[in-house]
């Protein structure tokens, strides 16, 4: 029985899903295996590609199902896998090849611990290193700062119900990371850029930027017990006391700095600004 399962959820993504697939392949740690699942894909390029990726692989796990948006075919995935812990990949992203060896070796050593996470490498139309802050609840709350693809603990994931399936238009894993906290699941940073993101056009994740607002009420809906003003300050207290180390240490400041160069380069002086004030005004 393999120690991880790597899902890969694909919807018109077939001209990259082997990149994804290969990436796996070539991990440091081999005790894994790959669950594909076809979300109803319609375009006959993808089409093309799964069937001849099914004839290729065959020690890859292929699922069909009608189309049932991201969160489904995660769930999908997940529900058949074997692993004790699981990536979800999406099929146009990739890993770095010691993803697996260094996200397990730093979630076996806390069994309270619900998943980890890396910095991110953009590539494709537009590169970059994206640095991700320590894991903080409080900060979770405020803002959608960790990427889906991490290493989390299935036995976590079963106990909360999976990915919320309403959230159809992203975000999902941001309400999911949200869960997981309510139910003593934290996470850890790893800071090395070992999970690959492509940009390219329009992308899921731009999709989701473009209805935030709509996502984030419905979270904070959802979740109104711990959005409420008293809640998030009791939230806020308790995590600056397990987090007042770091605010002294130097690789704080150093991800904030990061993270300003990069938003800056990446969407201007006046989008800096705009991030400033909307995170102060929180």
């Amino acid at each position: 029985m393999p120690q991880i399962s790597v899902v890969i959820p694909c919807y018109n993504h077939g001209k990259y899903l082997e990149e994804a697939v290969i990436s796996v392949k070539k991990q440091t740690f081999s005790d894994y295996e790959i669950i594909v699942v076809n979300d109803g894909s319609t375009d006959e390029e993808t089409i093309m590609a799964l069937d001849q990726l099914k004839e290729k692989y065959t020690d890859v796990l292929f699922i069909d199902q009608e189309n049932g948006h991201l969160a489904n075919a995660r769930n999908t995935g997940i529900r058949v896998s074997q692993g004790e812990f699981f990536l979800p990949l999406d099929a146009d992203d990739k890993i770095d090849s010691q993803m697996l060896e260094r996200c397990l070796r730093e979630i076996q050593k806390d069994n309270r611990l619900g998943f980890v996470y890396t910095y991110t490498q953009f590539f494709g139309d537009f590169t970059a290193i994206l640095p991700r802050p320590q894991y903080d609840f409080y900060e979770l709350l405020r803002k959608n700062y960790i990427v889906a693809s991490a290493l989390i603990r299935k036995s976590a994931w079963r106990e909360i119900g999976g990915y919320d399936e309403n959230m159809k238009s992203g975000y999902e894993d941001w309400e999911f990371y949200i869960r997981l906290a309510k139910n003593g699941w934290y996470g850890k940073l790893i800071r090395k850029p070992l999970f690959y993101y492509r940009k390219h056009g329009k992308s899921m994740i731009s999709d989701a930027t473009i209805k935030n607002d709509m996502n984030a009420e419905y979270i904070r809906t959802k979740h109104a017990d711990i959005y409420a003003p008293e809640k998030l300050h009791a939230i806020k207290i308790e995590w600056k006391k397990k987090n007042r180390d770091r605010y002294w240490h130097a690789s704080f400041y150093t991800e904030s700095f990061l993270m300003t160069i990069f938003i800056f380069k990446r969407y201007g002086f006046d989008g800096l600004m705009s991030r400033i004030k909307k995170y102060l005004t929180f």
